[in-house]
């Protein structure tokens, strides 16, 4: 069996299968979503990027809260 074949689950409960290199896995994954399934993704991966800065003091709280906040609303105007 190819070790690069994996078979994995998306966000969204669907099974997929892959063939090929992490950034094409990846590629594929990123079509089978919806409209919004990006949005929330793209909403997880940022309000984990702002977790990471505050953790590591790159910001402080209160940069911190307004971000999210501007962020939380952002993600609801879509």
């Amino acid at each position: 069996m190819n070790q690069n074949k994996t078979d994995r689950e998306s966000p969204a409960g669907k099974l997929l299968f892959f063939e090929g290199n992490k950034a094409e896995r990846e590629n594929t994954v990123w079509e089978s979503l919806s409209y919004a399934e990006k949005n929330r993704l793209l909403f997880l991966r940022q309000k984990n990027l702002l977790e990471m800065f505050l953790a590591r003091g790159a910001i402080s709280r209160e940069q911190y809260d307004k971000s999210l906040h501007d962020l939380m609303k952002h993600a609801e105007n879509r």
